[in-house]
C-alpha cells in the first residue's frame, strides 16, 4: 500500500476518546497549531486543564457533521464500528488509535522550523522508532534557517527567485559544500 505525505490547511478535526491516550494526541495537535475539538464521556485531569473546545458526552454518529477528519482515541470497538460505517456515506479521513490497519493516515512526527516541516513516518508500525529519527533529524538542522526562509518568502513576493544563491545560502547554514 502506498502513502501520500501531505500537509492539510485548516482541517476540522474531531478527537474521540478522554484517556491518556486522547490526551497524547491533543498534545500533538497542539503543539502544531492545530485546532480540533474533543468529544468523550469523561476527560482525565491533563485533558480537562488544555484549552479546547469540548463536549463531555457519549459519541453519536451527529457528532461527524461538518468533520474532515476524525481521530478515535476510545479503544472502544463500538465507537470504531460506527465511524466505519458513516466512513462509506460520508468523506472523513479517519484515525483509529492503535489500529493501523484502520487508519487513512498516520500521525507523523514532525519539526517544524517556521515554514520548514519534516515528518516523519513508520506507518503506524513503530513511532518509536519515528521519534528518535525526528530527534537525530533534529540535531542536524542549523540556527538560521527559519530566518532563512522569512527571508526567501520576501524575495518570492518580490518575484526574486534565485536558486543559485539560495542553495548556497543554504549549505553554508548547514556548513556543507554546494553540489
Amino acid at each position: 500500500m502506498g502513502t501520500l505525505p501531505i500537509l492539510l490547511k485548516n482541517p476540522t478535526i474531531l478527537l474521540i476518546g478522554g484517556g491518556k491516550v486522547a490526551l497524547h494526541k491533543a498534545q500533538i495537535l497542539l503543539k502544531n497549531n492545530i485546532e480540533f475539538s474533543i468529544i468523550a464521556s469523561e476527560l482525565c485531569p491533563d485533558l480537562i486543564e488544555l484549552n479546547v473546545p469540548r463536549q463531555i458526552k457519549p459519541f453519536e454518529i451527529s457528532d461527524l457533521d461538518d468533520i474532515q477528519i476524525v481521530i478515535d482515541a476510545t479503544g472502544n470497538p463500538e465507537v470504531t464500528q460506527k465511524i466505519l460505517n458513516q466512513k462509506k456515506q460520508q468523506n472523513i479521513l479517519f484515525n483509529c488509535v492503535d489500529q493501523p490497519e484502520l487508519c487513512d493516515f498516520y500521525f507523523c512526527s514532525l519539526l517544524s522550523y517556521g515554514s520548514l516541516k519534516v515528518a516523519v513516518s513508520t506507518e503506524g508500525d513503530s513511532p518509536t522508532i519515528g521519534q528518535v529519527v525526528r530527534d537525530k533529524i533534529a540535531e542536524i538542522i542549523p540556527e538560521g534557517i527559519e530566518q532563512l526562509l522569512e527571508e526567501k518568502r520576501q524575495q518570492r513576493k518580490q518575484g526574486k527567485i534565485d536558486i543559485a544563491a539560495t542553495r548556497d545560502q543554504c549549505c553554508k547554514l548547514f556548513h556543507t559544500k554546494q553540489n
